[in-house]
């Protein structure tokens, strides 16, 4: 999905920087008049993918999302370790404190890999045996407890400890939807993101 979205934007940028759309008249309405100049780069897109998924089956035999899987696996792997599972939750407060959505982009990356991970202990479960996957889509439930950053306890933490009225009124605030892993008044209120406006 990363490949294609960023050859997609690359096809997209190149047509349109070299104005190989589909021109209309002006009487023409706005959102239609866009739908047809996308035509051109977003089908270009989908002949690129096709062309690079077509040369990887001959010269591979293996479709090329499965060879992607292939060279992948070891990083899958890895990411099951104690330090992989840190820098997963790391890398999600990391750009939650540089002011982005965290979430949004760790987890689409890791997201195949839990749903995988989670299905194989469901089988290995149903058989009797036990799981062995630890990246699985309740690993949040450990590694997030309260939301990014397990902050279960910070808003008790300000309400009994800091001096600042500001921060006392953030610990109030955010503590009930804290309880239900929404942690977002408290990171905006604290503020533990950054926010350079």
């Amino acid at each position: 999905a990363y490949i294609a979205a960023f050859i997609t934007v690359w096809v997209y940028k190149f047509c349109v920087s070299r104005d190989l759309t589909i021109k209309l008249p002006k009487e023409v309405p706005g959102a239609i008049a866009q739908n047809f100049r996308d035509i051109i780069p977003f089908g270009g897109a989908v002949i690129i993918c096709g062309i690079i998924d077509v040369v990887v089956r001959n010269l591979m035999g293996v479709p090329f999302s499965e060879l992607l899987i292939k060279l992948l696996s070891p990083l899958f792997t890895a990411a099951e370790t104690y330090p992989g599972l840190i820098l997963i939750q790391a890398a999600t407060a990391f750009f939650w404190f540089i002011g982005v959505h965290g979430p949004s982009i760790v987890q689409p990356g890791i997201d195949p890999i839990r749903l995988a991970n989670q299905a194989e202990n469901l089988q290995v479960l149903l058989a009797g045996g036990h799981p062995a996957h630890s990246l699985t889509f309740n690993m949040s439930l450990v590694g997030e407890f309260g939301g990014t950053g397990a902050t279960f306890i910070v808003p008790l933490l300000l309400i009994l400890f800091m001096k600042s009225k500001q921060l006392k009124a953030v610990g109030k605030a955010s503590i009930v939807p804290v309880a239900f892993a929404v942690n977002e008044p408290l990171l905006f209120g604290a503020p533990m993101i950054l926010n350079p406006y």
